[in-house]
């Protein structure tokens, strides 16, 4: 019998992207469970401790990260919140249990599988630079910088342009 390995709750009330990124999770080898509403997922938490929490925004809602918290072994568990505008952000960053990172939807996969792989639960600051080549000669430069907080939250920029980025994704 293989040792209880905590897997990560990918909460999105989007089926598809709860189920998309829990398989992705799951062939890179890090155990993944798609939930799809937030009462599901403390459920989920409560019965065994997740080793990390993908949650979007509006399905989870303010009060979940730090519901999530109170649970025995989850107060330390780390907590990505994923949105698709910034302005989502504002009630989960004034909740006092607070989450980990601040995601803006589309979110490069690859950032994920960086993260998880991090060890120890280790951060990149910033998701992975695009592939090289990508967009080359057309405009369009190579997400390399670190995020940047503004009063919405963390974002990606294109260094040396000063271009403010979604994820990766030229705005």
């Amino acid at each position: 019998m293989e040792p209880y390995q905590p897997r990560v709750l990918v909460l999105d009330a989007l089926h598809d992207a709860a189920d998309s990124l829990a398989i992705l999770l799951t062939l890179w080898g890090h155990p993944a469970d798609p939930v799809y509403d937030a009462t599901a997922a403390l459920a989920a938490a409560r019965a065994q401790p997740p080793r990390a929490v993908v949650m979007d925004v509006r399905t989870a809602g303010a009060w979940f990260a730090e519901a999530l918290r109170e649970l025995p072994g989850c107060g330390g568990i780390p907590v990505l919140a994923v949105a698709g505008h910034p302005a989502d952000f504002h009630d989960v960053r004034e909740s006092p249990a607070g989450v980990n990172h601040y995601l803006l939807k589309p979110v490069d996969p690859g950032w994920f599988r960086l993260f998880f792989q991090g060890g120890d639960r280790d951060v990149p600051t910033a998701p992975p630079p695009l592939r090289a080549g990508l967009g080359a000669g057309k405009g369009f430069p190579s997400l390399t910088g670190p995020l940047t907080a503004d009063r919405h939250g963390p974002v990606p920029y294109l260094r040396g342009t000063g271009t403010r980025t979604r994820a990766g994704m030229p705005s």
